[in-house]
């Protein structure tokens, strides 16, 4: 009997330890940085590896419902660029500069972006990698464009009290972007848990065909998808503009790669059908603490990036072996 329950626990240890990898190995990395580097433990340092997440994280949520739906979206990054420059050529150019107008203009980029990818993806059947990354493409061009004509070419600058105050305050030593990150997340994972709409997400990235024959609308869940990721990449661009006063059609051009990269660093399987808003957080907190590591022992840049792309590519293989070994 002790052997069996000994055997058990073992079981219990090894399948714990293949479905959450990446968070044994953050815990271990933390541990250790509290315990050798005294900078580390500082709370402002703390408060800084969520600060850094908070902007991409938002559009890390929804590039969680679209890789979970077996599928992604690489035009999030153009869609942040441009929201950011139409919030603020509001705040800038329009006679009665107002903030919810901005927001509002802001948003309405998402929401186009995300149901042009939707309508070509479902109802034209084009490649997502194409359709997406056309879309990435043109969302930059009409951005650089529209400072073009503006005679602005690098950026647009305004100032407001309001939106700087959302992009700089904090409650209790903490950004109010981080506290609203962090309730991103929760929405986030509740939709996706318990919704229908969340849980046609994992069915459909699961097996397409089944729910097809199960009567789920594959083409209406996928155009939502699309709208998420969207308008989580568009409140990405207005949170951009109101930290930094500034619109530019140069931002968030790693936003696609950084997102994906967190998303399957916290554990969700490219494949689609699995994975979790909270994972993804975990992702971008692997990334944020490599940086933020590295820049404690003052390591090179281009050392740095290296090394990033080197632990992704391990910890995807590291993530595809056990899921193979699980399976077999």
């Amino acid at each position: 009997m002790n052997t069996n329950r000994l055997m058990m626990k073992s079981l219990d240890v090894k399948s714990f330890l293949k479905r959450n990898l990446m968070l044994v190995i953050f815990l271990i990395t933390i541990i250790i940085m509290f315990a050798t580097t005294p900078s580390f433990r500082r709370f402002s340092n703390i408060v800084g590896l969520f600060n850094q997440i908070c902007i991409y994280g938002v559009a890390a949520v929804g590039m969680t419902f679209a890789i979970i739906n077996g599928e992604f979206d690489m035009s999030m990054g153009g869609v942040v660029s441009l929201a950011s420059l139409m919030s603020a050529y509001v705040m800038k150019y329009m006679d009665q500069a107002n903030p919810v107008v901005a927001i509002l203009l802001g948003l309405a980029v998402g929401v186009v972006v995300g149901l042009v990818n939707g309508l070509l993806v479902t109802k034209l059947k084009i490649n997502t990698f194409v359709v997406t990354l056309s879309t990435m493409v043109i969302s930059y061009g009409v951005a650089q464009t529209f400072c073009d004509a503006l005679g602005v070419p690098s950026s647009i600058t305004y100032n407001n009290d309001l939106l700087y105050n959302m992009g700089n305050g904090s409650i209790g030593g903490i950004p109010y972007f981080v506290w609203f990150f962090l309730v991103m997340v929760i929405v986030g994972e509740f939709i996706l848990r318990k919704t229908r709409f969340g849980r046609n997400v994992f069915a459909v990235g699961g097996n397409a065909e089944v729910c097809r024959a199960s009567g789920i609308n594959i083409n209406k869940n996928k155009m939502l998808v699309f709208l998420v990721c969207g308008i989580s990449a568009s409140v990405a661009g207005i949170m951009m503009s109101a930290k930094m006063m500034t619109g530019s059609p140069a931002y968030a051009e790693d936003l696609p790669l950084t997102a994906i990269s967190a998303v399957v660093l916290g554990g969700t399987s490219m494949a689609g059908g699995s994975g979790s808003v909270v994972r993804t957080l975990l992702g971008l907190l692997i990334l944020s603490l490599i940086t933020n590591i590295f820049n404690l022992l003052e390591i090179n840049i281009y050392v740095q990036n290296m090394v990033k792309g080197l632990i992704i590519v391990g910890t995807v293989t590291i993530s595809n072996y056990l899921r193979y070994y699980r399976q077999s």
